[in-house]
């Protein structure tokens, strides 16, 4: 019966487009405007070979901001088959509405760059959807991830299934807000474990006899997401779901919601702010596996041979695609966008090749091509992050919550007997030189010169510092302004003062 299922899952993942209806009551539907995610009773029907077959489900609405749209506008949907019925071998269904990809092959794709890296990732199929008579345009079927689909990728469904979505990560006391969707955990003692491990000093989370991840497709996911500038994801502490597989006895990661991707302004190849991931950073032997993963996915990426996948996709989906009539784009949006997509995938190889080539020039090394955090001793550990500007004006540095993203990194450049401190994430460099309408001596950003105003000195040597500004012999202090909002950084005359102290380390672990 096993291959029979197989292959009738096959067919929903196929190289077609599909076509299903929903039918809803009245009741039904006005439950769905008041608790979108509230479960509905309906009927499913699809039409194969001109047999027309019916199916009891329940429905809701998924997802937040572009998934979750009003019923008569595009929502996306979770359907669930009756007990003991299938669809095509499936007993849930994940339709995605796509209306934040004008492409809509961001996510079928992503997976396929995943799958061949060795993550676990759902399968994709598209769809046409009707509810009560009212077309709602052209879906991505996606595996809907539960037993069926832990059958399948680790042949074994007897684990712990969670997810994480917005901004849930591996921190102390998050254990109480990832979502338990298959398996047991008591008192979620194995997923405290596996936190208590990532915060335990040294890199055993990763290796060794008592590693709790698996270390490999774990780098390979994050070398994939920052390859697909994926930033909707376990990148950014969104989007996930971990399994604890029995039978490996460590952590997987399975990334979700691929559709914010092929973006190249999106994301850099170290600024990922996941936990899991700062606390490689911080270690000698997983950045090495890392930036190998990173060599290895884009390798994989221009073998995949994925222009030609993108014309057999469109060969199946533009006609519906262009039919869809709730569809938040007119042809100019939908052709500039696979047309970036195009360039994207043409270039974004050579892009990482280039962000690591740092490495492998004659002294190279990390902390040169990911750039370092600066850590606060005094603001409750925060970390110094480049300001934004506003109305043409350099943003004052700040002091903010330790993430470890690309704002929070920072390349010491030599120059003599100091340095300059220049973003990671836009090349500016850090400056003191004040401006007209500046009331205070507030540290910002500016296009990186060799000006004594960009100069700072560090006193003394790790692990704790200050950094002394060399135009003016003032140190950098958190300013205690607004406790509601992060303090700028300002200069203050340099003292024994902890609100002076800073640690300059690879990542937000020591």
């Amino acid at each position: 019966m096993l291959p029979a299922i197989l292959f009738a899952v096959s067919l929903a993942f196929g190289p077609q487009v599909i076509d299903l209806s929903l039918q809803l009551d009245d009741s039904a539907r006005q439950s769905l405007k008041s608790a979108p995610d509230g479960d509905v009773p309906g009927t499913m029907t699809f039409t194969d070979a001109g047999r027309e077959q019916s199916f009891s489900v329940t429905v809701h609405v998924k997802g937040q901001r572009g998934s979750a749209r009003p019923l008569d506008d595009k929502p996306a949907f979770k359907i669930k088959l009756a007990s003991g019925q299938r669809w095509l071998g499936l007993e849930h269904l994940t339709l995605n509405n796509m209306v934040q990809d004008a492409t809509m092959l961001h996510e079928a794709l992503a997976y396929q760059v995943y799958a061949d890296a060795g993550v676990a990732v759902p399968r994709t199929g598209y769809l046409r959807l009707k509810v009560d008579g009212q077309d709602l345009g052209l879906y991505l079927n996606v595996e809907t991830i539960d037993h069926q689909f832990l059958d399948r990728v680790f042949h074994d469904r007897s684990g712990i299934l969670y997810e994480g979505a917005y901004g849930v990560d591996l921190r102390d006391g998050d254990q109480t807000r990832f979502e338990l969707h298959e398996g047991s955990d008591p008192n979620r003692a194995r997923l405290a474990s596996f936190i208590r491990a990532v915060h335990t000093a040294g890199d055993g989370v990763f290796y060794g006899a008592a590693a709790q991840v698996d270390t490999p497709s774990f780098l390979a996911m994050m070398a994939a997401a920052a390859l697909l500038g994926d930033w909707d994801n376990y990148y950014a502490s969104n989007n996930y779901r971990i399994y604890w597989n029995p039978s490996t006895r460590h952590w997987h990661f399975i990334p979700t919601g691929a559709d914010q991707t092929f973006s190249p302004e999106s994301m850099t190849i170290f600024g990922g702010t996941g936990v899991l991931f700062q606390k490689c950073l911080a270690s000698d032997r997983c950045t090495s596996d890392y930036v190998k993963a990173l060599r290895d996915v884009s390798l994989r990426f221009e073998r995949l041979a994925l222009p030609t996948k993108i014309d057999a996709l469109l060969s199946v989906i533009d006609a519906p695609s262009r039919a869809d009539v709730k569809r938040p784009y007119d042809e100019a949006a939908v052709r500039t966008a696979r047309e970036s997509m195009r360039a994207f995938v043409d270039t974004q190889p050579g892009q990482v090749r280039r962000a690591l080539a740092c490495i492998d020039e004659e002294g190279g090394s990390f902390e040169a091509c990911a750039g370092e955090v600066i850590v606060s001793a005094a603001a409750n550990d925060a970390c110094l992050e480049q300001g934004s500007r506003s109305g043409g004006r350099h943003g004052a540095a700040t002091a903010n919550r330790c993430l470890g993203g690309a704002k929070q990194r920072w390349r010491l450049i030599p120059q003599g007997d100091a340095f300059a401190i220049r973003s990671v994430a836009n090349g500016e460099c850090l400056d003191v030189a004040s401006t007209a309408d500046e009331g205070e001596m507030r540290v910002h950003q500016s296009p990186c010169s060799e000006a004594d105003s960009q100069r700072f000195e560090l006193r003394p040597s790790a692990p704790k510092t200050h950094l002394a500004a060399r135009q003016t012999a003032q140190c950098v202090t958190p300013a205690a302004d607004d406790p509601k909002t992060p303090p700028v950084v300002v200069l203050q005359p340099c003292a024994t003062a902890t609100a002076q102290e800073w640690r300059v380390q690879r990542s937000i672990f020591k």
